[in-house]
């Protein structure tokens, strides 16, 4: 799988580190307040952008979590023309890593 590095894990001052188990521990919370959102508001289905960065990366990882790949359409942020190259083929990479197959 395609991995690339946005900055130095090693640099991070050690009051800011967080073990494995604290990030599964914030990653299961997140999951479980997004399910309530979801239920409490009555959305079955989300439009996420994803620009194949770490943020969008995260957020649609995440919704696809909640709602599952056939319930998450994605809108590929980078624009041709106006992004880089390597945004879009990202983005690509993601949703088919997602297995998301409703693109905008």
């Amino acid at each position: 799988m395609f991995r690339k590095t946005y900055f130095n894990f090693e640099k991070i001052p050690a009051h800011l580190r967080l073990s494995e188990e604290k990030v599964k521990r914030i990653v299961k919370r997140k999951i479980k307040e997004l399910r309530k959102y979801f239920k409490r508001s009555g959305f079955k289905k989300a439009v996420i952008g994803v620009s194949g960065g770490v943020d969008s990366t995260l957020s649609a990882t995440l919704i696809v979590k909640v709602l599952g790949p056939k319930n998450v359409y994605f809108l590929r942020i980078p624009c041709l023309g106006v992004s880089s190259k390597e945004g879009l083929v990202l983005a690509e990479r993601l949703a088919k890593n997602l297995k998301l197959e409703k693109g905008i």
